[in-house]
């Protein structure tokens, strides 16, 4: 993303494949750095030297999660994500099977199409759509969220964001992890996929008189009021 050239400059850009990634990577070095959500399209900005336009939003903050993926002593992908992490396998595989931990304590050996580590705000994306739960965005809170599982009694599971996920992939042909579906990186047998919250959150700034269900009664179609 191009730094703007003079202080208290303000520059947007829109959620474009390929960008986000990059834009949600630099936060981490960027402290005066902040997004806006708009009531119709996500669109992210950057604000120096802290500019007037924040007086007419309100702020709230939201967890990123950070990750590597791991071959040996090799690193061979780092990226952070604003959603989800994704384990899964690949177009053309069969079931993958895939050890998890939280915080070193074995959770279970996993036959299923992937697993998804989601953040509250990403609780509303992918992870929702496999049956995850819906996590309040004030929440210090990851989902663990199976895709479609070989054995129903794997449920998604709620844990606190202080905690270290390591998925280590046991059996599978083209299995991938990918971050926000922006960067990617294919796995082997034995390499590990380690995630954790990153160590700053970003800030969104909704629109004065944005409300979280009413977003959700809009989004998911809820009914209005009772009868």
């Amino acid at each position: 993303m191009r730094r703007p050239s003079a202080p208290g400059a303000v520059v947007t850009q829109r959620d474009q494949q390929g960008q986000r990634h990059e834009q949600l990577a630099g936060l981490l070095d960027q402290p005066d750095t902040e997004h806006r959500q708009t009531a119709q399209r996500p669109q992210y900005v950057e604000l120096e030297g802290g500019g007037d336009d924040r007086a007419d939003h309100t702020a709230e903050e939201r967890m990123l999660l950070s990750g590597a993926v791991r071959r040996g002593k090799q690193t061979l992908l780092s990226a952070v994500a604003m959603n989800d992490v994704v384990v899964s396998r690949g177009a053309m595989g069969s079931m993958i099977e895939f050890g998890v931990t939280v915080d070193g304590e074995f959770v279970y050996t996993l036959r299923a199409d992937g697993l998804i580590v989601a953040t509250p705000t990403g609780s509303t994306a992918y992870a929702l759509s496999a049956g995850g739960p819906i996590l309040h965005p004030a929440l210090s809170a990851i989902a663990l969220v199976p895709i479609s599982p070989h054995t129903l009694s794997n449920r998604p599971v709620a844990i606190r964001s202080t905690s270290r996920i390591e998925i280590t992939l046991v059996r599978g042909v083209d299995a991938r992890a990918n971050f926000d579906v922006q960067a990617d990186c294919q796995l082997d047998v034995g390499d590990v996929v380690a995630i954790t919250a990153a160590p700053r959150a970003v800030k969104l700034l909704h629109p004065k008189g944005y409300r979280y269900f009413s977003m959700l009664r809009e989004k998911l179609k809820w009914n209005e009021k009772t009868t």
